[in-house]
């Protein structure tokens, strides 16, 4: 029999519960994910996710529905019987609807979508809510975003504009969560982007920003383009056997 790994044993028992206290299971790294479709504008209440699971509405059209590809939740906020997952880490991803020409052209300039992205990421805030548990967490988004960024045109909209810089490598977007949340199949929980400000100018800005990732323009053409955001929890998945 193989012997267990220290790291393992140790987040086993940060998971201790239920038929896991006698480890009778199995466990994996795993990740879990969720991705939402990026509203108009900011909202007081915030944007909520993992509220709705797989086969849930989804999309802009009639019948849209979530599959596996936009959410690893099979029940609302919740974990299936018999599953639970410490998450160590986050990530948030743009999911950006940039239509492609069979040409090999692009609707959309990328560096106007990053730069609006990095817009929304710069003033939202990450807040994780459970119920029936002390944990929490929350993080501003500013701890997503690479430290220096490379601006588009600095003139009018043209063919030749420059990119703005997302960072080198995906992994450099993942932050390490201070304290390893435990999820478990008894816990309801969501996580919520909150994107309001007390600053008018700063609002306008969100807005403004939203507003294009939520139905992006070419030039001045309105195009049914809707950007989305998925979050990414990597951890520990236990099972029971």
């Amino acid at each position: 029999m193989a012997a267990m790994q220290k790291t393992t044993a140790r987040q086993l028992r940060l998971l201790s519960n239920g038929s896991y206290s006698t480890g009778k299971g199995n466990a994996q790294n795993d990740y879990i994910w969720d991705r939402y479709l990026m509203p108009a504008a900011p909202a007081a209440q915030g944007t909520p996710l993992f509220r709705i699971p797989r086969s849930g509405a989804f999309g802009t059209v009639a019948g849209d529905a979530k599959t596996e590809i936009e959410t690893s939740m099979e029940d609302n906020g919740k974990l299936p019987a018999g599953q639970n997952f410490l998450a160590n880490a986050i990530c948030p991803h743009f999911i950006t609807t940039n239509n492609i020409a069979s040409t090999g052209d692009y609707v959309h300039h990328t560096d106007r979508l990053l730069q609006a992205w990095k817009v929304f990421q710069q003033h939202t805030n990450w807040i994780f809510k459970f119920s029936n548990t002390e944990y929490s967490w929350r993080a501003p988004s500013v701890i997503f975003l690479p430290a220096v960024y490379e601006n588009g045109a600095s003139a009018v909209y043209t063919a030749n504009e420059h990119h703005v810089k997302s960072g080198e490598y995906q992994h450099l977007s993942w932050m390490n969560m201070p304290t390893r949340i435990p999820i478990t199949e008894q816990v309801n929980f969501t996580l919520t982007a909150f994107t309001t400000s007390g600053a008018a100018s700063i609002l306008a800005l969100v807005t403004n920003a939203m507003a294009f990732l939520n139905n992006a323009t070419a030039g001045n053409t309105p195009t049914a383009v809707q950007c989305e955001v998925q979050v990414t929890l990597r951890g520990l998945l236990t099972r029971a056997i």
